[in-house]
């Protein structure tokens, strides 16, 4: 372990001080699209890490998830190969309000 950090820390090091100058351009963009990679990477991973934890969270409790859409009373028969449009939702939402 000790040795792979000396050989990492070596390698870090050469790259920082060891270079040339370079007279190339940066376009400030690109230091932009790093940050968004960086930030949808960190993102996506803490996605990932929750949604595993809640799932392994889930499988030690043993409960059920009490928060599902595909409860029975919340299910609404909208037919096979129907287009859901907005008239659909309210309609639905009048006949649970009505209930």
């Amino acid at each position: 372990m000790k040795r792979r950090l000396a050989i990492t820390y070596f390698t870090l090091c050469f790259m920082l001080f060891g270079t040339i100058e370079s007279l190339a351009y940066l376009d400030p963009s690109t230091s932009t699209y790093v940050i968004q990679i960086v930030a949808g990477g960190l993102i996506a991973g803490g996605t990932a890490i929750g949604i595993f934890f809640h799932k392994f969270k889930k499988t030690v409790v043993g409960k059920k998830d009490t928060h599902s859409v595909n409860n029975a009373e919340s299910r609404q028969d909208i037919g096979a190969g129907k287009t859901l449009t907005a008239e659909d939702i309210l309609a639905m939402s009048e006949a649970k309000a009505g209930k």
